[in-house]
């Protein structure tokens, strides 16, 4: 999933986040909004969801790489008997190499 525009349509926000940060952050975040004319909202929303998708492909990523290592482990631990095609490309191989 891709990052998403933020909603601009009051009608078509349905829930609300609230937090607090200090006066420092909060300054800083103004700053940024307003360098990218966006309201402080618009501009919390659109990094706030921008960054939760890219944690989300890291996690999926941590996920695969951890399920395909373990597929792997297996393979070469306990490699399936080979196939036609692959005891052909086998015989294949060895007659173009004499």
């Amino acid at each position: 999933m891709e990052p998403t525009a933020p909603l601009t349509s009051a009608r078509s926000h349905s829930k609300r986040l609230n937090f607090r940060v200090a006066k420092d952050q909060k300054s800083l975040i103004e700053q940024a909004a307003a360098a990218s004319c966006q309201t402080v909202s618009a501009f919390a929303v659109s990094h706030l969801v921008a960054d939760a998708h890219s944690v989300l492909r890291e996690e999926e990523a941590v996920i695969r790489s951890a399920r395909d290592r373990e597929r792997f482990l297996t393979l070469i631990e306990s490699p399936p008997e080979p196939n036609e095609a692959l005891r052909k490309g086998a015989e294949l191989y060895r007659r173009q190499r004499v």
